[in-house]
């Protein structure tokens, strides 16, 4: 699914450069409205003004979309990355400088001092890897943004006559990575500093600018899961637990949102919750921002349980928050306490959401405790208080999933 997005991207891509290409031939032949024109424009105005509306398509049209795809792509290739490692970042400085590297060249410290393509370094230490023994794996091949910049170069020459250059030394471009109130928690943004330079013979631009990209994250694998679902033996036999980071459209909680949102592995905002870039690391902070959750899908990824449904590293019975799950922070709980959801958490093993497991801190923002609601719809122990109110409770979702723990 990755490749094929990747290809889907590309040519994506080039039909880009060519719209731009065409787009500048069109403006710099058609009269301005200012001015009246008696006589036919000189080659040389035209061919100024050709130069100079390339100038300004590429740094305000192309180094922008060139710029997103690329970082898309780079993202998507490290998650990939720490799936096949099996190891996060230490910090988000690591995970910057191992982004800057793969945006501009498409390559990765696969081993101390030793940089290798990205594909090179996944096959090299995980042969299977789809596409590896075929030779067609492509995650960063012609997408890291020297190429792309290459690209525009040549399409520029052959085309325009124009020659055009754009500095290719990623330790110059100050590449900045990023989540903030202005990406919001499904997006990422990339600043880059620029260099470049177009010469029309009779006439030369060269400037500096900052070009910035903002772009969502929908479709990239989750590194928290890829990587800290594996145990020893699997990160021998190459298995990976996954799941690809989509936004849910739940916007209102109460037990059935809790179970739709557990069975659609999908992610909502939560200001104590890592961000999507946090996720790459070890640090696992909070991000009052950008803190994305999804809730474990035992049903996904049963080798994580044990038989009565607790999990973790060592485990012990833990919220089926993600972050909590498998990390180490959770928010502070009232008494410790750790609650089953009425109606969701069944209370025979084997069935669906068998002891799905909630916190304090997620009861409440779930909607399931407190004010809000008649009744605390949580309890500890076996018995379910609300087991014969089911039926009503569950009817948002009870006619479409037949799994769901509906009364016959």
């Amino acid at each position: 699914m990755g490749m094929k997005l990747m290809k889907c991207k590309k040519g994506v891509f080039f039909t880009i450069i060519a719209m731009l290409i065409v787009a500048v031939i069109v403006a710099a032949s058609t009269p301005k409205s200012q001015l009246v024109y008696k006589d036919r424009l000189s080659s040389a105005q035209s061919r100024i003004d050709t130069a100079n509306g390339f100038s300004e398509t590429l740094r305000a049209a192309y180094m922008p979309t060139a710029l997103s795809t690329s970082s898309y792509s780079a993202l998507n290739s490290l998650s990939e990355y720490v799936k096949v490692r099996g190891s996060l970042f230490a910090d988000e400085t690591e995970l910057s400088k191992a982004f800057s590297e793969m945006l501009m060249n498409g390559t990765v410290e696969c081993s101390p001092g030793s940089h290798q393509t990205v594909e090179e370094c996944i096959c090299g230490l995980q042969p299977g890897y789809e596409g590896c023994t075929s030779g067609s794996i492509t995650l960063m091949k012609k997408s890291n943004l020297t190429q792309r910049i290459r690209d525009v170069e040549k399409a520029a020459k052959d085309t325009l006559q124009l020659e055009t250059n754009i500095s290719k030394d990623y330790g110059k471009f100050d590449v900045r990575l990023f989540q903030n109130d202005e990406t919001g928690p499904f997006q990422v943004g990339v600043n880059i500093t620029i260099n470049y330079s177009v010469n029309a013979d009779i006439a030369w631009w060269n400037g500096t600018d900052n070009i910035t990209a903002i772009f969502g994250i929908g479709g990239i694998e989750d590194p928290m899961y890829s990587v800290k679902t594996r145990g020893a033996a699997q990160l021998a036999a190459g298995e990976f637990y996954t799941n690809k980071i989509n936004e849910s459209n739940i916007t209102s909680w109460n037990v059935s949102s809790v179970f739709r949102l557990a069975d659609s592995r999908r992610y909502k905002h939560d200001e104590q919750a890592p961000s999507f870039l946090n996720r790459f690391t070890l640090s696992e902070k909070a991000s009052a921002c950008c803190g994305i959750e999804s809730l474990i899908n035992p049903t996904s990824l049963p080798k994580l349980f044990d038989a009565d449904g607790n999990g973790g590293t060592s485990g012990e019975a833990r919220a089926y928050a993600d972050w909590c799950f498998l990390g180490a922070r959770c928010p502070p709980e009232t008494a410790g306490a750790l609650w089953k959801v009425s109606c969701v958490s069944k209370t025979t093993a084997g069935q669906k959401f068998y002891n799905l497991t909630l916190d304090s801190y997620h009861a409440s923002s779930y909607n399931l405790t407190g004010s809000e609601v008649p009744t605390d719809y949580i309890y500890s122990g076996d018995a379910d208080p609300h087991a014969a109110e089911c039926d009503q409770l569950m009817q948002e979702v009870c006619a479409i999933d037949p799994d769901t723990p509906c009364i016959p």
